[in-house]
């Protein structure tokens, strides 16, 4: 979804957008528009480039893993992690920010 409005957007860093994850990218944007909020990419230079928008959100897809970093939290350590390569983890991933943002209960 395109913000065209000052609303929160969930912030995404991409390491490379090979055919491989490109798939991880589009799955984590899914779940993250199946629970109706907004993203924005950017490219990351590692793991640990974690640029936090508005909403404080960001998701970090990086060597075949998705980490959800909330900033209300002083660390650099993930509030959420995907358990497997599978895509189906990378949309809970999306949702799970989602679900963050609205203060709803996280999927596992």
């Amino acid at each position: 979804m395109i913000n065209t409005h000052e609303k929160p957007v969930i912030m995404i860093g991409i390491q490379n957008e090979d055919s491989k994850h490109s798939l991880y990218i589009n799955e984590a944007t899914f779940g993250i528009e199946e629970v109706g909020c907004l993203f924005s990419k950017y490219y990351i230079r590692n793991a640990k480039d974690i640029r936090y928008g508005i909403c404080g959100i960001t998701i970090i897809i990086c060597n075949e893993e998705g980490y959800l970093y909330a900033s209300e939290y002083s660390d650099v350590t993930p509030i959420y992690k995907t358990a497997s390569k599978e895509p189906k983890a990378f949309r809970t991933l999306g949702k799970n920010a989602a679900r963050y943002l609205k203060n709803m209960k996280l999927e596992f």
